[in-house]
């Protein structure tokens, strides 16, 4: 499916000491636990970076958040 996507709309961003301090931050507060840090590592990244769009697979928790 990625695949199909121009090249052009997509980022690769690199991970940053903010962005981690925000996914743990979104853990302190409750909104994720620690199983899914990961996936706040994942909401934090594109938050700090301005991303528009956050595509992901894995909905049960992230599309209430």
């Amino acid at each position: 499916m990625l695949s199909s996507i121009d090249p052009g709309c997509l980022a690769r961003i690199a991970f940053t000491a903010e962005m981690d301090e925000l996914a743990s931050r979104y853990i302190e507060c409750g909104a994720l636990t620690e199983k899914m840090r990961s996936d706040a590592r994942h909401m934090a990244a594109v938050t700090v970076a301005r991303i528009d769009v956050l595509a992901s697979w894995n909905l049960r928790h992230m599309v209430n958040w």
